[in-house]
């Protein structure tokens, strides 16, 4: 073979190979562009199940604190101290323990609290007066919860007056209209409960024991230890000094002579007391070692303001999140975190995938890459 000859088959050996070794090229850089857009499909699939996951667990947590606003908005405003007169019973003087005497029955509540008109703070759980109805298998626990209240926010309760009103008699008002119905799987906000100010009627006798029901019932049970303690009190207001039964039963009146020529006359009926109770509202406040949720609503009353409100069970929250969040993690947080579902003002709802998952994820994608090469 000449040298010609043989530059030429070389030099087509040469054309053939490169041509080989970019066919090659190509279908490495084609394959490889699939291989990472699998390891990036592998690597996001956690992220995507975590945020799949944080819509139905914002879903089901904004349909519990719902139901939870719900159910407390109808609750009687006299239910949050330690003993309490029921209207339904009659004007006779008789007291017993509030249904909240023994502690919160739902586990998302940690405990209610009243600020009274003069900014002292209770709690259903202690009555200071009647010690020994106090609720006994958690005092600690209970004196705690109240000490962490005055220290957190108690100050933060009061409102200016005016904001709400008592009214002294009924006033027609014009009929509401129906609220709009907003969807629980509402995912881009706080589930809003409908809630409007309502005012409630009370007659004189049932307020007046509402308003001292620790007196009623030492003067009904232990009418000794309620004479010292009249004794030791400092110097207050007359009305305050005299009994309850003598408040809140009016004196008797002699009935007039009747005459032939005159009607018989009838007895004036008292007016009702009328209560003004706010809505509940979410709220942050301090609270023993961080932020708490907190719902408050206020009554207007004749003799002043309450606020009254419950918290919000940190603890009990966390597990619940737990058992709904599978392998991810999820957290309620006190912050405004880009993406995150807002559960109730200020706070939002990160569900974040299990370090483990990531871990998976990685090695599946380190896994493609090898099988390719």
């Amino acid at each position: 073979m000449t040298t010609h000859a043989r530059s030429r088959t070389l030099s087509a050996a040469g054309v053939l190979v490169a041509a080989l070794a970019v066919l090659l090229v190509a279908w490495f850089l084609s394959g490889w562009a699939d291989v990472r857009a699998q390891q990036r499909e592998l690597r996001a699939e956690p992220g995507r199940a975590a945020q799949r996951e944080a819509i139905e667990i914002a879903r089901e947590l904004r349909a519990e604190l719902a139901q939870l606003i719900t159910r407390e908005a109808d609750r009687p405003y006299f239910h949050y101290q330690n003993l309490f007169h029921d209207p339904r019973t009659g004007s006779n003087a008789n007291v017993s323990p509030s249904p909240l005497a023994n502690g919160p029955e739902d586990p998302l509540v940690l405990g209610y609290f009243q600020r009274d008109p003069a900014g002292k703070l209770t709690t259903p759980t202690i009555n200071d007066d009647v010690p020994h109805l106090s609720e006994p298998k958690r005092l600690a626990e209970n004196q705690r919860f109240r000490d962490d209240v005055v220290r957190g926010f108690v100050a933060q309760l009061e409102v200016k007056r005016g904001d709400l009103v008592a009214e002294a008699a009924p006033v027609k008002k014009p009929r509401p209209r129906p609220p709009v119905q907003r969807p629980l799987g509402n995912d881009s906000g706080t589930e809003q409960v409908q809630q409007q100010a309502k005012v409630v009627e009370l007659d004189p006798a049932s307020y007046a024991q509402n308003a001292s029901p620790s007196r009623v019932y030492l003067e009904n049970y232990a009418p000794q230890e309620a004479e010292q303690q009249q004794q030791r009190a400092p110097v207050q207001r007359q009305q305050e000094r005299a009994p309850v039964q003598q408040r809140i039963a009016p004196a008797p009146v002699r009935a007039p002579i009747k005459r032939a020529s005159e009607p018989a006359q009838v007895a004036p009926t008292p007016k009702p007391v009328m209560i003004t109770i706010s809505p509940l509202e979410w709220r942050t406040f301090p609270f023993a070692a961080g932020p708490a949720l907190v719902a408050v609503r206020h009554v207007e009353t004749p003799d002043g303001q309450l606020a009254q409100g419950f918290v919000i069970d940190r603890a009990t929250l966390t597990s619940w999140l737990a058992n709904r969040a599978g392998d991810a993690v999820a957290e309620l947080r006190n912050t405004d975190d880009a993406g995150a579902t807002e559960i109730a003002p200020g706070w939002h709802l990160v569900v974040a995938p299990n370090p483990r998952a990531l871990l998976a994820a990685a090695i599946d994608s380190a896994q493609v890459a090898r099988g390719f090469i």
